[in-house]
């Protein structure tokens, strides 16, 4: 389960057995479906993007494919995995935005030892084809390594990538409140890495300072780790969700004694912990940073209300969450995982606020939900979801008429870009023939990709954005010839794109 341990626990499982028999309640015109069951204490889950679903077992360590309502045998078992204590085990999970071509899986888990590890796993077999069981995971190549685990709680984390590219992964305190405010230590915060440049096939781990980007916030740090933190001064961010128009991270962060909180996090905050929680602060034995900045949370609640918070999801129709009506976009989701219900929040200028739903009570969106333990927005354009105990995967569709924009009817794929040659700016102009994810790159002419420019959903017709000459790391690139490539579907087209100085 979550969090830390306590005599709470018991009333919390009265808590599953009262409501375990109820269905989940949903505003008008959205319902709960049930996608898979047959799962084993699931912890996370992430697609291929051939709508496959990887789902991550706590306990018995086995990555496990829903393919249609059908569920898998292990593709994988994680080795040598610690369950010693509910909140150890493997727990979340994450597959490469270059699929298929970087066939790779990436697992968080905690390994005999006292230590966290993250681990990449190859893909082998059948790696497009939606309705296909054809899939294995091997060669283990250990990304990082040794990351303390001394207590039984606190691990985090979730594993997420952003649009960027970039590869997040949270961490908690491991029960020590004070390393949440080092900035060198890997616990209470998130870390972004870049994987893109490991090697192929199993080894590792690499030094840490490799994997750092180069905008990472304290890259200029000489300490490994504190190039690899993004934020910190978290308790335990078991999960969080990257939104793919802005960047930002809306991070769940479970309470100690009395809140629950979600965050808004960008690159170099510090949520505070341990020296506020929710709206409160206090004095710790700890030792604060020189004149710290303490990011407050967007929205926060006691424990009369609930126990573990668990961040859901932000609606994007652009880029998968086209199933929701647009009145949905740029709100953001979070719940409760003990008590099983889902809020809304809007944005009314810089303040965050509850949105309240016809037919649900008080300023909940959804009741009724059994341990939500991970949400991911689906190929489907709807929120998939996790039940723990049930041991299910399950959706939450909207059914009633999505309004769809016009957009102007084009026949086939289609990339073009000007001026060529170009000294600064390009502008790139794209047709897409239906709705899909969309993966644009910009590629030296060894075939080596140095840029991501878009990997989203996007609707069929017209788009354009722009490239401004940078690799990922934001370096002006040298004279020459570079590949920009559009992958959508099962299509591709390039571009050759002259640079001049």
């Amino acid at each position: 389960m979550l969090d830390r341990p306590g005599c709470r626990h018991l009333a919390l499982a009265l808590l599953f057995a009262a409501s375990s028999a109820r269905a989940a309640t949903l505003p008008p015109n959205f319902s709960d479906q049930l996608v898979a069951s047959g799962l084993t204490a699931p912890t996370s889950f992430a697609f291929l993007p051939d709508g496959r679903a990887l789902v991550a077992e706590q306990a018995t360590g086995a990555i496990r494919m829903v393919v249609g309502n059908f569920v898998t045998g292990a593709l994988t078992t994680v080795p040598s995995l610690n369950t010693d204590g509910y909140e150890r085990g493997l727990l979340s999970i994450a597959v490469d935005p270059e699929w298929p071509q970087r066939p790779y899986v990436y697992v968080h888990y905690t390994q005999t030892g006292s230590v966290i590890r993250l681990a990449r796993y190859t893909g082998t077999g059948t790696l497009t084809g939606g309705n296909s069981t054809n899939l294995t995971l091997g060669s283990l190549y250990q990304v990082l390594a040794n990351v303390p685990d001394n207590v039984d709680w606190h691990n985090g984390g979730a594993l997420r990538f952003g649009s960027d590219g970039m590869l997040y992964l949270s961490l908690g305190d491991d029960g020590n409140t004070c390393l949440a405010q080092d900035i060198t230590s890997l616990q209470g915060c998130v870390l972004r890495m870049d994987v893109s440049g490991l090697p192929a096939g199993a080894g590792g781990p690499p030094a840490r300072s490799l994997l750092a980007p180069a905008d990472n916030p304290f890259i200029t740090n000489s300490n490994s780790n504190a190039k690899l933190k993004y934020a910190f001064g978290i308790r335990n961010p078991f999960r969080f969700q990257i939104d793919p128009q802005t960047g930002l991270l809306y991070l769940a962060d479970v309470g100690e004694g009395t809140w629950e909180e979600l965050d808004e996090v960008d690159a170099g905050e510090n949520q505070g912990w341990p020296f506020r929680e929710g709206p409160s602060s206090f004095a710790t034995s700890c030792t604060a940073l020189p004149n710290p900045v303490y990011d407050p949370p967007i929205d926060s609640y006691d424990h009369t209300e609930g126990q573990v918070v668990i961040a859901a999801g932000i609606v994007r129709r652009a880029s998968g969450s086209q199933g929701w009506p647009a009145s949905y976009e740029g709100r953001v989701l979070f719940g409760d995982y003990y008590y099983g219900w889902l809020r809304l929040l809007r944005k009314n200028g810089s303040r965050w606020e509850r949105v309240s739903v016809s037919g649900q009570p008080g300023e909940y969106w959804a009741t009724g939900l059994e341990s939500p333990v991970d949400f991911q927005w689906g190929p489907d354009g709807h929120l998939w979801w996790l039940s723990q105990t049930n041991g299910q995967l399950r959706r939450i569709v909207y059914t009633g008429s999505v309004a769809v924009e016009p957009t102007p009817a084009t026949s086939r794929l289609t990339l073009a870009a000007a001026p060529n040659p170009a000294r600064g700016q390009v502008d790139l102009g794209f047709d897409l023939p239906s709705a899909g994810r969309v993966r644009i790159g910009v590629y030296d002419l060894s075939g080596r990709r140095i840029a991501t420019l878009v990997d989203e959903w996007r609707t069929a017709g017209r788009h354009a954005l722009s490239w401004n000459g940078r690799d990922a790391s934001g370096n002006s690139l040298p004279s020459g010839v570079y590949l920009v490539r559009l992958e959508h579907e099962n299509e591709a087209v390039t571009s050759r794109i002259t640079r001049l100085d």
